[in-house]
């Protein structure tokens, strides 16, 4: 009995915590997720650094093409919470209690089963001495079928157009794209957490150091 409260108490807490606390880095899909400015500096100058600021955000490259002006780089993480910006936004109250009230649910269903499991339990032990232990086949046949292993990531293009000697247009865009087996099987609008102001404060930043 003792064993069954712990283990009710652990799924209540997790389920809890899961629900009130925020982990990883913040994704915002159907988000607005291109940004165009103007920047002023040479073209060569803003590619490089275009590429130097993606590696230092902790993305990946994926390929680049300096004669069309375009990078593309991508972050694999299992950590990311997706936000859905087109919904409103929700009170931290409000999500503490709703949290609380599911977890409350979960809690209930799961004491009515182990309260079944106990029934079963107790009938069983009564002709427990009227059978043999029966142990189920083992399944000694190695599973063949690929296991179906699915991730997000986020892939990031960015865009140089260069309209005069010392200016060009910058277009950063995001999308979520969700993998099976490593292939893409949609894509919709993210957008992490302050990317478009982190990407053009550290690129003015290098573009205009000394």
């Amino acid at each position: 009995m003792i064993k069954k409260i712990k283990v009710l108490f652990i799924v209540y807490f997790s389920i809890f915590s899961v629900s009130c606390s925020p982990t990883g880095k913040i994704v915002y899909i159907n988000d607005i997720s291109t940004d165009t400015r103007k920047v002023y500096d040479d073209f060569d100058d803003i590619f490089v650094s275009s590429i130097q600021t993606l590696q230092e955000l902790n993305y990946v490259l994926d390929s680049t093409d300096k004669d069309g002006g375009v990078i593309t780089a991508y972050k694999s993480s299992s950590n990311f919470k997706l936000e859905n910006k087109s919904a409103d936004e929700t009170p931290f109250w409000v999500k503490v209690i709703t949290g609380a009230l599911i977890a409350g649910a979960v809690l209930f269903v799961l004491s009515i089963i182990f309260d079944d499991d106990s029934d079963e339990e107790s009938k069983d032990d009564e002709h427990s001495h009227h059978h043999h232990h029966h142990y189920p086949d083992l399944d000694l046949h190695e599973n063949n079928d690929q296991k179906t292993i699915r991730s997000y990531r986020l892939k990031v293009s960015i865009l140089i157009q260069e309209q005069e000697d010392l200016l060009s247009i910058v277009t950063v865009q995001s999308l979520g794209e969700d993998l099976k087996n490593g292939i893409v099987v949609d894509t919709s609008p993210a957008v992490e957490q302050g990317l478009f102001d982190n990407y053009y404060n550290r690129l003015s930043s290098l573009i205009n150091r000394d």
